[in-house]
């Protein structure tokens, strides 16, 4: 492994410890801005009462069927790490086309987790454009929305550096799928090389994936706090739907939106 081999790895696995870290504090303040956006009841002109009624949906179909991917992605994450803190080099290099096949298994767990995510910030933004005229319309009422559409913009924020996140997520493993595919076929010398490197960080990342899970349980107590009624149907139809348009190549999906031409 060259220097510049070196240096691309170690790149990565500092983006992945941090990219967790910046998706556990953004997942928070993203779930914080959903539930103000829902539970704030007082606004009651007609319009935008129906735009809180589209977050209210979209709302539902985050908690039901993208919430879940994150909790999903860093326990994949995390589960892949520690085989550099509870194995020696001669586990590992037995485990090798094991592990090649479970990293092309997380990668796909990955690509939905942010197609998910890039597909209901797309839908909140729509919310928010429809929703912004009517906010200067309010402005000068009692009950002015503005708070409302505040919160919103937040949660639209916190999704989009969240996304970054998760983006880096996906470089990062796929730089460690290349190079564990590369010493397959390498001599013992690179294995050592990769196996040393990711093993001086996978403490610390495996710290960062249980810190992202821990905040789990207060996100689902912010979301737990909004009112909703739908059986679920419309969060099912819409999973269907963004999956549809990923494909069953989850994998060019990814390479295609982290390569775009």
């Amino acid at each position: 492994m060259d220097s510049s081999e070196k240096f691309a790895l170690n790149e990565a696995l500092e983006k992945l410890d941090n990219a967790f870290q910046v998706a556990a504090k953004n997942l928070q303040l993203a779930c914080l801005s959903l539930r103000n956006s829902c539970i704030d009841t007082s606004v009651t002109n007609r319009e935008f009462k129906h735009f809180r009624n589209q977050i209210l949906r979209y709302a539902l179909v985050y908690r039901k069927e993208i919430f879940p991917l994150v909790k999903e992605v860093a326990s994949e994450i995390q589960d892949f790490m520690e085989n550099f803190t509870s194995s020696t080099f001669e586990d590992f290099r037995d485990e090798m086309n094991f592990l090649i096949e479970d990293v092309r298994r997380k990668k796909k767990i990955i690509a939905i987790a942010l197609a998910f995510h890039i597909a209901i910030q797309t839908n909140f933004e729509g919310v928010k454009g429809d929703a912004t005229s009517i906010t200067k319309k309010l402005e000068n009422e009692i009950h002015s929305p503005k708070k409302l559409l505040e919160s919103t913009e937040l949660l639209i924020n916190s999704i989009q550096t969240f996304i970054g996140a998760f983006t880096n997520v996906a470089q990062s493993f796929i730089t460690l799928e290349n190079e564990l595919q590369n010493i397959t076929y390498g001599d013992r010398k690179r294995g050592e090389v990769y196996y040393e490197m990711c093993n001086n960080k996978a403490e610390s990342i495996v710290y960062s994936c249980r810190n992202c899970i821990s905040v789990i349980p207060i996100c689902e107590t912010y979301l737990d706090a909004i009112p909703l009624e739908d059986d679920g149907k419309y969060a099912r139809f819409w999973r269907l739907e963004e999956d549809r348009k990923v494909g069953n190549n989850k994998t060019k999906w990814l390479n295609n939106f982290l390569n775009p031409k």
